[in-house]
């Protein structure tokens, strides 16, 4: 955007010279600065580390078993590149293909109403549940409880700790190529998958595959 743009160069490029550098918790900042000339050769890719619980992996295990139907979390605004409406078109397909799983959408915002009609006219009342804003801690418990996360961020998400936390709390995580820390955090087909940003179709596919693939 022209005028953010211009606010950065102004704010950033009277370092130039100076023995300045900068740490970007972001995949694409470092890319950003450097575009317009203000840290050439002195900005880096830095992640972001939020704290860490130590768990045991039995004990996550016996948490994520306790329903027998396939537990998914998503969290985050109810904002539109955030995409949480990519997370409903794919459980109407998945649905439609005979597929068993219960969704918790958690977060608030001013796509509320209109994810709710979605689960409506989809009929998928049984399979949604958009449970609202909850305390970190309360995510971090639903997480614990999810076999799989999913993360549809595009580009405008700079991070995105929900990441960290999913992973931390032992979700198979299915995650947007765009958002910020996925090339960070994400192996493909190792330790999670990368969907492409706004692609329903593969989106559907990897998480069909992880629907159908306890390993």
């Amino acid at each position: 955007h022209p005028r953010i743009a211009n606010k950065y160069y102004r704010l950033h490029t009277r370092n130039r010279k100076k023995n300045v550098f900068l740490l970007c918790a972001s995949a694409y900042a470092a890319e950003d600065y450097r575009k317009i000339n203000a840290y050439r050769d002195k900005a880096y890719k830095w992640g972001y580390f939020p704290p860490f619980k130590e768990q045991s992996t039995d004990d996550l295990w016996k948490k994520k078993t306790i329903n027998p139907v396939t537990q998914i979390t998503w969290a985050g605004r109810l904002i539109w590149w955030k995409r949480p409406d990519l997370v409903i078109k794919a459980a109407k397909v998945l649905k439609g293909k005979g597929h068993s799983f219960e969704i918790t959408i958690i977060g608030t915002g001013p796509l509320r109403l209109k994810l709710l009609d979605m689960i409506k006219k989809y009929n998928l009342e049984n399979e949604i549940n958009l449970v609202g804003a909850l305390p970190p801690k309360d995510v971090i418990t639903n997480m614990g409880e999810s076999q799989i996360y999913l993360f549809t961020s595009n580009f405008r998400e700079g991070w995105g700790v929900v990441l960290n936390e999913a992973m931390n709390a032992g979700c198979a995580v299915l995650a947007s190529h765009a958002a910020g820390s996925t090339p960070y955090m994400i192996q493909d087909g190792k330790n999670g998958l990368i969907y492409k940003n706004g692609d329903l179709g593969d989106f559907v596919n990897k998480l069909e595959y992880l629907l159908t693939d306890l390993e």
